[in-house]
């Protein structure tokens, strides 16, 4: 079974949060994570919510989970991530890439985008499955400074 989770940094400047995505619609639009939640329910079926661990964070910085790890650290992936990468080519020279990692409803796959141009590079798990070197090298929110032109 797939591990559906998400990851935020939070408004409080405390770092990131990951667990469960809930958003707030109703008077102010506003984006949380659940780390944990204990409730108990008693012989009517009624629920009674015991205690949580819920922070808000930052709905830019929100990314889901992909399923997938980085192939030299072994580090998770999140939409939002920013993978170094080789795209082999057998006519011309090995071209080394930044992508951003990214949903893609159309595709309905986790895709990589070039850095630059927003040109999709390709799925996540067709890159990891062609360069055994891919590396997570920071994200969207702490480390602007990697997409910038070189």
């Amino acid at each position: 079974m797939r591990d559906i989770k998400f990851r935020g940094k939070r408004i409080d400047g405390k770092g990131w949060v990951y667990g469960y995505l809930v958003e707030n619609e109703y008077d102010v639009y506003r984006t949380f994570i659940v780390v944990s939640a204990r409730w108990e329910v008693d012989r009517e079926g009624c629920t009674d919510l015991l205690e949580t661990d819920v922070f808000e964070v930052f709905p830019e910085s929100v990314g889901q989970y992909t399923g997938e790890h980085d192939n030299e650290n072994d580090k998770k992936l999140y939409a939002g991530d920013i993978l170094d990468f080789v795209i082999f080519d057998w006519d011309e020279s090995d071209t080394q890439y930044k992508g951003i990692i990214e949903w893609s409803n159309e595709d309905s796959a986790f895709i990589v985008k070039n850095k630059h141009d927003g040109i999709i590079l390709g799925t996540l798990a067709f890159i990891l499955s062609q360069d055994d070197d891919a590396e997570k090298i920071g994200n969207i929110c702490d480390n602007p400074e990697l997409l910038k032109e070189e």
